[in-house]
């Protein structure tokens, strides 16, 4: 079984990355331990050392037999972005994969909002955007669309991830990147 370290930028994340990590490994017939993620800024993610120091570090604490980093674009071009912090974040004895989410996390939840209504989520009439990618805030539009609170991502990420359709998610290309790249780290 593959100890997969996970590196994020948000608290939210913290919670959910692993629910993600274990929901995709289970719909594949795979098995994979992951490791409570290290948080760090996206600032200094970016910057031009830190991702592989985050990684040494990681690498020194966890031991994992593999790394899974994932940030959100916000207004950065994920497939220029994600390139560039892929080969940076390489390493010839560590198996490392970058996911940028378009624009952030939480726009994953929008392609398959339909799967997410009922208690403690989005009330009943609420149906995914047309084009997510063009919703400026996923956040704001998860809390006008909440049924009772406003949406928080150290309250509700985690619920979100464990309740998400995987296949609706999977329209998002972003969200479909972490899929095939859990599958490949846990090979």
């Amino acid at each position: 079984m593959t100890r997969l370290g996970l590196i994020v930028e948000g608290e939210g994340e913290v919670a959910a990355l692993p629910v993600l990590v274990r929901r995709t490994a289970e719909a594949e017939g795979r098995t994979i331990h992951a490791l409570r993620p290290h948080r760090r800024s996206r600032s200094s993610l970016v910057l031009r050392d830190e991702l592989k120091n985050s990684i040494e570090a990681l690498h020194r604490i966890e031991h994992p037999g593999a790394v899974l980093v994932v940030i959100d674009a916000d207004s950065d071009c994920a497939k220029e972005l994600g390139p560039e912090l892929a080969t940076r974040a390489q390493r010839s004895d560590l198996p490392t994969a970058v996911v940028i989410a378009e624009v952030e996390f939480e726009t994953w939840f929008l392609y398959a909002a339909e799967s997410l209504r009922g208690a403690n989520a989005l009330k009943s009439d609420a149906l995914a955007p047309e084009n997510p990618l063009e919703i400026a805030s996923a956040k704001d539009w998860l809390t006008r669309h909440m049924h009772v609170a406003p949406y928080s991502p150290t309250r509700h990420q985690a619920a979100f991830t464990a309740r998400i359709d995987l296949a609706a998610a999977r329209r998002s290309r972003s969200f479909a990147k972490p899929h095939r790249k859990v599958c490949r780290l846990s090979s």
